[in-house]
């Protein structure tokens, strides 16, 4: 069995708050990631569980005011299966928002809110270093604020757009 925790906390200084590109950005913004990750190895098939919390500081956070800092927490699950030359992959996790942060509106819609994912895949290993891939995910992404997502090239029109996302990746991977 496998376990890792890490803690990691970023601090945006008053050069990286100057020139992002979002206009909002302020420096001294504190974001916080705590991640435990597990795997256990059965011999037929590994399995996996991740849990992450993301917490920063970007608003005010008090009763009198509607922006608040983000707090998300998520959860994945994984399977992987060697069977012969080719490992299977399957994983499903989920994201949800609290105090997501920005106008009132903006929370009205978004907090609470889950987005989940899906995906499956395989792996045909040619050598120990060498291997082609096939990788399918499906999203849905209820916790994002689509007025600010770039989709083909232009920015999202309102957060009631077409939340789904599928990704389709083909490959070959190697180590030297």
């Amino acid at each position: 069995m496998s376990v890792k925790a890490s803690f990691l906390t970023s601090t945006t200084s008053a050069n990286e708050a100057a020139a992002t590109s979002t206009a909002g950005a302020a420096s001294n913004v504190k974001t916080s990631y705590n991640t435990l990750a597990a795997t256990y190895d059965f011999g037929v098939a590994k399995v996996g569980y991740g849990y992450q919390t993301t917490k920063d500081n970007t608003g005010a956070d008090t009763a009198a005011s509607a922006d608040h800092g983000k707090n998300l927490k998520a959860t994945m699950y994984t399977l992987t299966a060697p069977v012969g030359a080719v490992t299977l992959l399957a994983n499903v996790g989920s994201r949800t928002s609290n105090n997501y942060g920005g106008t009132a509106t903006k929370q009205a819609i978004l907090n609470g809110q889950k987005s989940t994912f899906t995906g499956l895949g395989a792996h045909y290993n040619f050598s120990k270093n060498t291997y082609a891939y096939y990788l399918y995910e499906r999203a849905t992404m209820s916790d994002v604020d689509m007025t600010a997502v770039v989709i083909n090239g232009a920015t999202g029109s309102n957060t009631t757009s077409d939340r789904t996302r599928n990704v389709t990746a083909i490959g070959i991977s190697t180590a030297f």
